[in-house]
């Protein structure tokens, strides 16, 4: 099976992931696309991009120069289910996106100037509603990320991630998130210093042994990486308690909310499929997406 992972798209403007079965990415495999009808319509350029992958790291001899056989094999591979597939993003959400932020461009790595003439998206908001301040107000660089079915969206703002839910836009976010900043440097901070030799538990050890033991890798995967999520969430609450910030953590929903400002944050890793899963969970929420 081949090792890492590959992003092609379809004719019809849909975009896949292509992972590893036993990928430390893979959050669980339950999110995964059991439809996989879309490699009939995918590009012939990431056709031949999936068959390069595969004669790299894939299994089997390939005639050198034949792309046909490779791109079989690979496909064989996700029908089988060593390498399983996530759907990243489609036409359509980026036809909603653009829609709704006014550009007329295409691409999900798009960005946006504010406060120019149109096509330029003009976001300068009413006094009543927050603004964003990494660059001047007329100068406002955002990047839109994502858009999800249910609406909701992902921004970038500056160096910022934001989760928008359908009925709020970037004239929602804060002017200044001097908490956020913090929160990201505690939690980038506390990830370097995770060691699953010294910080797992013994229950969470015996656990994931157990995965290994049946050969459900990817549960195994699973529990170690929410092992550190916990663990990395536990450091970063020790620390701001002791600088006494106003902060209230939940075990539900969105972890931490600023009790003087009101702006959620949620402190997860980074992988895009679990920052998809937190945004499919809590679709209605505006919150800073923290990461490590």
């Amino acid at each position: 099976m081949p090792r890492g992972n590959i992003t092609v798209s379809t004719i019809s403007g849909e975009a896949y992931e292509l992972t590893d079965r036993n990928s430390p990415d893979i959050l669980d495999p339950i999110n995964s696309v059991k439809d996989h009808s879309f490699l009939n319509k995918v590009t012939p350029q990431d056709k031949g991009r999936m068959a390069e992958h595969w004669r790299q790291y894939g299994s089997g001899n390939i005639t050198p120069g034949n792309d046909d056989q490779a791109f079989e094999q690979f496909r064989d591979s996700i029908h089988n289910g060593d390498t399983l597939v996530f759907l990243q993003s489609s036409e359509l959400d980026a036809a909603a996106v653009n829609s709704q932020v006014g550009s007329s461009e295409t691409s999900t790595n798009s960005q946006m100037t504010a406060g120019t003439e149109s096509p330029r998206v003009q976001t300068t908001a009413p006094s009543k509603k927050r603004k964003c301040a990494d660059t001047p107000e007329e100068e406002r660089v955002v990047k839109k990320l994502k858009k999800h079915r249910a609406g909701n969206q992902q921004i970038k703002a500056g160096d910022r991630h934001w989760h928008l839910p359908e009925d709020k836009s970037i004239d929602d976010l804060p002017q200044s998130d001097d908490v956020g900043d913090r929160l990201q440097e505690l939690t980038t901070a506390a990830a370097k210093k995770w060691n699953k030799n010294k910080n797992l538990s013994i229950n969470e050890q015996e656990a994931i042994q157990e995965a290994i033991e049946e050969k459900e890798y990817w549960r195994a995967n699973l529990l170690e990486k929410q092992a550190k999520g916990r663990w990395v969430e536990n450091q970063v609450k020790k620390a701001t308690e002791s600088m006494q910030m106003n902060l209230k953590w939940s075990k539900r929903g969105v972890d931490v909310t600023d009790m003087n400002t009101g702006i959620k944050y949620d402190i997860l890793s980074g992988t895009s499929s679990n920052i998809d899963l937190h945004a499919k969970r809590m679709s209605d929420e505006l919150f800073r997406i923290i990461t490590f």
